[in-house]
């Protein structure tokens, strides 16, 4: 079965925040030189082991919608596939804009 990604643009992100969990997938190295504010940084080549500790530590105690963003949206689609496959409750979006147009 194919599912359906699901987007978010980022004036419609920043409308509301503070109910959203950024998270950027790109590399360690890609984040440092620039990210978007309040963005959490979990690199997709770490994401199944780091995302179930954001999981454990972060998105249980507040279950807000996540966001994924990268340069192209290859990689935040690659990380909504593993996320949906093991946490296929969450509310996820991938953000529809093109990183280099918003900063």
């Amino acid at each position: 079965e194919i599912i359906p990604y699901l987007y978010i643009d980022y004036k419609a992100f920043l409308k509301k925040s503070n109910q959203y969990y950024l998270i950027d997938v790109r590399s360690d190295i890609e984040w440092e030189q620039e990210h978007l504010d309040n963005s959490i940084n979990i690199p997709i080549d770490e994401f199944d082991i780091d995302f179930e500790d954001f999981i454990k530590n972060t998105y249980s105690t507040n279950k807000k919608t996540i966001i994924l963003y990268c340069s192209s949206q290859n990689r935040s689609k690659m990380a909504y596939d593993m996320i949906t496959d093991k946490f296929p409750d969450n509310k996820i979006r991938i953000l529809s804009d093109d990183l280099n147009s918003i900063m």
